[in-house]
């Protein structure tokens, strides 16, 4: 017989007799039996069956941890933790900060450093990562500002930390908190040492990553992410059955998740019978593990129904009594004892799982990864029975505009499907609503190879489907502009439902939507290229007349030749006019061009312009966006060249991205800051490494007979000492002293 079911031949002495008087004080570590004694279940207020005279199932210890399928023993891989499900409702275990990324920063990665783009598109900031520091202080009154934290750093300490480096933004779970972004790493470990020497104050200070390093960026994987989870507080009951047969029923329904205790499914144990006379049984008993904390008796036998209810019913103490929010605020300690969290943890909505879960978001990604090699299945502070089970999560951001997103929608939904039903593959999908225009699409894994294979499959579901002839792109010169092919391929779109995108760069189309008119689509625009009678021709536009061109001289062209025949390709180098039609029509446009000295403005010829009017600037927007970019003055940005090129309007970064695509948009963000290192050489070169493109800044100091180790760069990139003066590779020798050895050599 079970021993679970014979204990009432025990000897009572072990029972704790102050326990069974409500005052033991010694709880979990107390040594003897904590037996809860119940007078059935006759008072409940539901009906019962005649009660039978109830067997004495013998002590329980209140501390008996649950054996649970997701406990992980010492030494054993742990298995993923579940972090959220594929819907727009997913269940986050990260704080709405973590998830919504503040694109107002507009700051992107760009050669090795951290750029800010500001109206216009025009380059803002340029920040290397080894040139920034970042401190947190903690501690601090709750009255600090950035104006009394700057005046106590130079009173007391004679440090000038200037009130703009300083962020007392509110951290949710740390109070008296201030964040600092410093320019000079030397000031950073100045004041590291002097608030550690510092007995008369209790501030304290760790170095953090600033924020234009940690930002997030869409298409980077991230990996500053942790999921903890851990048992909720929970019982064992024992009910007593009349019948081995309802108790064989009750049990096999607990099992099969059809009976829960507050929507929770627990764990049965076998039915056992009871000690009578040692040859039949009275009564059968059944354990039930895992039984919520909070559930009353009621709640516990809720979903059996009365004529299966048990007779009897014995409950142990919860295993440990912390509300959910003692427990967090214990972990986070935990959690913050590794490193510095961006923002306080959050926990998981109620749920009917087994364990509770936070997640948590580090500063620095490092020590994400720390926490999974210090805190992993450590025990609970406040339930010594518990572990602690912490993962890692890599997370990944794409952003999808929403005509794409819901062409591709039938590949993107097999795509979800194949990462997240794959045996021991715990990733999730989190789609929002749309939110002007875009998607913004989040992938989480256990795995940073698999998050980016992930990525990469879904990066080449939206991409499309290239469609080719004779292993040879299919294309018409009509597909370049705006003509009879291009308007029959958009009917045939709408007609079949699906998606053609086309790249006048690269001469290509990929088709996205249904899979099973793939075949028919393609057959149709094999035709339409076929019956095109057009050429496509270019006439390259040398710098000094794209003004004229923008000044209205495009559309002059366009006028004269025929709007659907002409085509302008300012991404490429060389830029280019695009004349898809016949030889005649290329004669017309080369003439116009080639004499555009008599046609002084060519807007006159258009018609009164208003460039204050918003389709106005729109349209001169799509039209001039990039040619404006890649204008090699020293800040570069996108402007307006109507009203005979006197506008010279400045974009704002919003109306550049409602009118332009997301690839168009990060393309014009690299060749605006490819043009600014290009025009303020004095200030920014490219490491001289072939192949390199890091960036890194010119030594403004002149003075070249200094130790080449204080003006010397380190790239990051191709492991190579740059010297930032004369910017060549010359080992420990100073400028002149090198300059000198090559003359030599020579």
């Amino acid at each position: 017989m079970s021993k679970s079911f014979t204990a009432s031949n025990r000897r009572q002495s072990n029972v704790c007799h102050f326990f069974a008087a409500g005052r033991c004080r010694s709880g979990p570590r107390c040594t003897f039996l904590h037996i809860v004694q119940t007078d059935g279940l006759a008072q409940s207020d539901f009906a019962m069956p005649p009660v039978q005279q109830p067997q004495n199932f013998g002590p329980r210890i209140s501390s008996e941890p649950p054996v649970l399928p997701s406990s992980t023993a010492p030494g054993v891989k742990s298995q993923p933790i579940p972090v959220a499900t594929h819907n727009h409702e997913a269940t986050h275990l990260v704080t709405n900060e973590e998830t919504s990324v503040p694109e107002e920063a507009w700051i992107r990665h760009l050669k090795g450093a951290f750029i800010t783009f500001g109206h216009g598109a025009q380059v803002a900031a340029v920040v290397l990562p080894w040139e920034l520091a970042g401190l947190r202080v903690t501690k601090l009154p709750k009255e600090s500002s950035s104006s009394t934290i700057s005046a106590h750093f130079r009173e007391n300490f004679g440090l000038q930390v200037p009130e703009s480096q300083i962020s007392t933004q509110p951290i949710p779970g740390v109070e008296g908190v201030a964040d600092m972004t410093l320019d000079d790493p030397k000031l950073a470990a100045a004041l590291v040492a002097a608030l550690g020497n510092d007995n008369t104050t209790p501030f304290k200070s760790m170095p953090i990553l600033p924020p234009q390093l940690r930002a997030a960026h869409f298409n980077r994987i991230s990996c500053n992410r942790v999921n903890c989870s851990w048992l909720k507080p929970s019982r064992t009951a024992w009910l007593t059955f009349g019948s081995q047969n309802v108790a064989d029923k009750v049990c096999g329904h607990f099992q099969t998740g059809v009976f829960r205790v507050q929507g929770t499914r627990v764990l049965p144990t076998k039915p056992t019978p009871s000690e009578t006379d040692g040859v039949n049984a009275q009564t059968w008993g059944v354990k039930i593990a895992n039984v919520p904390a909070a559930a009353t008796r009621t709640e516990i036998v809720h979903d059996i129904p009365s004529s299966m209810r048990p007779s009897h019913m014995e409950l142990s103490r919860e295993s440990y009594c912390l509300p959910l929010e003692g427990a967090v605020n214990q972990i986070s300690n935990m959690l913050m004892q590794i490193g510095p969290l961006e923002c306080s943890v959050a926990a998981a909505p109620d749920s009917h799982a087994w364990r509770s879960r936070i997640g948590a978001r580090f500063v620095n990604p490092n020590d994400a990864t720390d926490a999974v090699k210090i805190l992993h299945y450590k025990p609970l502070p406040f339930y010594l029975h518990g572990r602690l089970t912490v993962q890692q999560v890599f997370t990944v951001r794409i952003k999808v505009p929403d005509h794409i997103y819901l062409a591709a929608l039938q590949d993107i939904e097999a795509l979800i499907k194949y990462w997240t039903t794959r045996p021991a593959k715990q990733f999730t999908f989190t789609i929002p609503p749309s939110y002007k225009n875009f998607r913004k699409i989040k992938i989480d894994g256990p795995s940073q190879a698999e998050v980016a294979e992930a990525q990469a499959g879904l990066e080449s579901v939206m991409a499309g489907e290239l469609l080719t002839d004779d292993g040879e792109p299919l294309w018409s010169p009509s597909f370049a502009t705006n003509a009879w092919a291009y308007a029959q391929m958009r009917n045939l779109e709408r007609r079949l439902g699906i998606l053609v995108l086309r790249d006048r760069q690269k001469g290509t189309l990929r088709m996205l939507g249904p899979r099973d008119m793939f075949g028919q689509a393609r057959l149709e625009i094999v035709s339409l290229c076929s019956k095109d009678p057009r050429c496509e021709f270019f006439i390259r536009l040398d710098s000094e007349a794209l003004p004229w061109i923008l000044r209205g001289g495009y559309r002059h062209i366009a006028k004269v030749v025929g709007i659907d025949k002409v085509g302008l390709d300012i991404v490429s180098e060389p830029r280019r006019l695009i004349i898809s039609g016949s030889q005649a029509d290329l004669n017309v446009a080369q003439d116009i061009y080639h004499n555009r000295s008599l046609i002084l403005n060519p807007e006159l010829s258009l018609g009164p312009s208003d460039c204050a009017a918003t389709s106005s600037a729109r349209a001169a927007l799509k039209t001039c966006a990039s040619p404006c970019a890649a204008t090699h003055v020293r800040t570069p940005a996108v402007r307006c060249y109507g009203d005979f090129g006197r506008c010279k309007e400045v974009f704002s970064l919003e109306m550049i991205r409602d009118n332009i695509s997301s690839v168009a948009l990060e393309r014009l963000f690299e060749v605006i800051f490819t043009t600014f290192v290009t025009s303020n050489a004095k200030q920014y070169r490219y490491c001289p490494t072939t192949g390199c493109n890091q960036v890194y800044r010119v030594d403004p100091q002149s003075d070249c007979n200094r130790p080449t180790k204080e003006f010397e760069f380190n790239c990051p990139h191709c492991l190579v000492a740059i010297c930032s003066i004369c910017h060549v590779s010359h080992d420990t020798l100073v400028c002149p002293l090198w300059a000198q050895s090559k003359n030599e050599a020579l």
